[in-house]
């Protein structure tokens, strides 16, 4: 069960910073720049 946290915490902490610059950087702007498609 140790694994699968580590493996939720790694998660958490990589999508929390990419959450925060997408937010930071402008939704207006930054969005369609994200976006793949």
């Amino acid at each position: 069960m140790a694994e699968f946290t580590n493996k939720k915490f790694l998660l958490f902490f990589v999508l929390l910073p990419a959450l925060a610059l997408t937010v930071c950087a402008g939704p207006r702007s930054s969005a369609a720049d994200s976006l793949p498609a």
